[in-house]
């Protein structure tokens, strides 16, 4: 999918003078600080009016199936397309780099399961070559049509729903908010916890954000998201592992008489004063690698190396002073996901809803959204063995009994004699506390 911002009318300072004009007042030049806070009021509870001042125009180019969704949004918006009636040249498909499973709990959309429709050592023939073959077929069949002097309009018939489109979209921002903006939980008593990349979701996504791994923390504090942020209702807490400040030049001299590649040193960007010093060894990871191995024979070697070889090298992340990072105490060596639920765990809350925990399997393809982008293992990576995932789940299952614990939309059953845990379905929970 290709999105541009072709043109613009209006900006931030056109949206806080219409939402001051019920006062009569009106701001000549935009306030970083006055004005960035009464643009987040007005989203947080919905007086969307204000955002209806300005105007964007964008070029998009997609698949028609995705496109045939987006056009339902009609209040507010203007759409003028490319036309299959006239046009007959440059014909595109778009093919999928992962199939999902359907949903268990829904009748639409897909589920988080990554299904190999072409699976190594099996008999079965390869779908994903039927698909391509389809693909080429209806191409043939189309251009065919044509050359027989069919009229475009009816050879169109045979394209499918991956033929690309491509379209100008215009509109209020108010219009394009109502279709992109993140659900919103009324319930002002939810604190959130989130892992890793959903930052990059928006600096508002969660109140508090928890990574452990090294490139990742790295990615996070560059992107600034560890800078204060009081705007999302005064809580903004970001938990690092192993986050321990050193003076800079320590960096610099740990290098002193040693030949290291810079391919093994990945600095932040902004040098300051202090810095945090993490990473794997490379000179002892391949005789790690090798001892893995030897100990699990049956695993697919190229993919366990590929796992072991995540974050190698040295780390130096420059840090300022003003920022809201927490060092993790407890616990230490645990997954991400399990990390941020024992860490809001330890604030006491009454219930804890549960949601993103694949609980995934190494005779399976990766299941995480984010797999193939920065600091992820790549698309082609296989699952992780989840017998660590349910010890620490149970771990936290058990050492705080006294709440009241909720996994959302999954169907695994392997905690359900577990008297504190309830399976609920994402309905259940957007009713509970009020997410619209």
């Amino acid at each position: 999918m290709k999105v541009l911002l072709i043109d613009h009318m209006g900006s931030d300072l056109s949206v806080v003078n219409a939402a001051r004009v019920s006062f009569a007042k009106k701001h000549v030049e935009f306030d970083d600080k006055t004005d960035t806070k009464l643009i987040n009021y007005l989203a947080k509870h919905n007086h969307w009016s204000p955002f209806g001042h300005a105007s964007m125009q964008f070029y998009i180019k997609a698949p028609v199936f995705v496109a045939r969704q987006l056009v339902k949004h009609q209040v507010g918006l203007v759409w003028n397309e490319l036309s299959r009636r006239y046009v007959d040249e440059g014909v595109e498909f778009y093919e999928p780099k992962e199939w999902r499973g359907r949903p268990k709990n829904s009748k639409q959309g897909s589920s988080e399961e990554v299904i190999d429709i072409n699976p190594k050592n099996s008999c079965v023939p390869a779908i994903v070559n039927d698909y391509q073959q389809v693909l080429h077929s209806a191409e043939w069949t189309y251009n065919h049509l044509l050359e027989m002097g069919i009229s475009p309009e009816q050879a169109r018939m045979v394209l499918p729903q991956s033929l690309y489109t491509e379209w100008y979209w215009s509109g209020t921002l108010y219009a394009f908010a109502r279709i992109c903006c993140h659900q919103h939980i009324l319930n002002d008593k939810v604190i959130t916890w989130g892992c890793n990349a959903i930052y990059r979701e928006g600096k508002n996504c969660v109140h508090n954000l928890v990574s452990v791994d090294y490139g990742m923390q790295q990615e996070i504090y560059d992107s600034g998201w560890c800078d204060e942020n009081l705007e999302f209702d005064g809580i903004h807490n970001v938990h690092f592992a192993n986050w321990s400040l050193v003076p800079a030049d320590v960096a610099d001299m740990m290098f002193m008489g040693f030949d290291i590649p810079e391919t093994f040193i990945h600095r932040s960007k902004n040098r300051t004063s202090q810095c945090v010093i993490s990473g794997k060894d490379p000179s002892t990871l391949q005789e790690k690698i090798k001892i893995a191995i030897e100990m699990n024979p049956h695993l697919d070697i190229n993919d366990l190396r590929l796992k072991m070889e995540k974050d190698v090298g040295v780390w130096i992340t420059y840090v300022n002073g003003n920022d809201v990072v927490i060092s993790i105490d407890y616990p230490v060596g645990w997954s991400a996901g399990n990390t941020a639920l024992h860490l809001a765990c330890q604030t006491h809350p009454q219930e804890v809803y549960v949601l993103g925990f694949d609980l995934s399997s190494y005779d399976k393809p990766l299941n995480n959204i984010y797999k193939g982008t920065d600091n992820y293992l790549p698309i082609n990576a296989k699952g992780f063995n989840p017998d660590n995932w349910y010890h620490q789940m149970r771990t936290i299952f058990d050492e705080f009994s006294e709440i009241k614990f909720y996994l959302v939309d999954n169907d695994n059953v392997g905690f359900c004699a577990i008297e504190n845990l309830e399976y609920i379905t994402k309905n259940d929970l957007c009713e509970r506390l009020k997410i619209i």
